[in-house]
């Protein structure tokens, strides 16, 4: 019978087995091509972010001659078992902020994963009369990462002694 498909598979010496196929009929052939079409592997959208420090803000300054705060901080990031810290060393005036979107860690993971980050506070207030007052805090932040983008924020209250600043983290995708 014409339509039949015959095929004979001879294994080819010297080439780790791999066979060679002959077709008598054209309908198999194209029968045994389209069978063999290997359609692409759709690959997983990815979702790039950054997790940044938004703000340091004085809220309490301490009061006295000169309510400005002599400032160490860092902000510490933590991933996949280790750390990214960005720090700020410098004055701000009590009711003031500084740092807007300084980047401390950034990724790229598939669309609809959930990400959660903790993050940390380590922060030091110079005295000039009297001990550097010391403090810490932190948080959680946590997000879908989506390719349509979007912000989502954390911030944490740390006393040093008489003052106390806020420190604002945010996730950016």
């Amino acid at each position: 019978m014409r339509n039949t498909l015959v095929r004979s598979c001879l294994l080819l010496a010297g080439l780790s087995g791999i066979p060679s196929c002959a077709v008598e009929d054209d309908a198999a052939t194209r029968d045994v091509e389209a069978a063999s079409t290997v359609e692409p592997v759709a690959t997983a959208a990815t979702c790039s972010y950054s997790i940044m420090r938004d703000s340091i803000k004085v809220i309490k300054g301490e009061g006295g001659l000169d309510p400005a705060l002599e400032l160490d901080v860092d902000t510490i990031v933590q991933y996949a078992g280790t750390t990214a810290t960005n720090n700020y060393a410098g004055t701000i005036k009590n009711g003031d902020s500084v740092g807007t979107d300084v980047t401390i860690y950034s990724a790229s993971v598939n669309v609809g994963t959930v990400v959660t980050h903790d993050w940390n506070v380590e922060a030091i207030e110079f005295d000039t009369l009297s001990a550097d007052d010391r403090g810490s805090g932190g948080g959680r932040i946590t997000f879908t990462c989506s390719s349509a983008g979007g912000t989502q924020t954390d911030s944490d209250s740390v006393n040093l002694g008489n003052a106390i600043i806020d420190v604002q983290v945010k996730a950016v995708w």
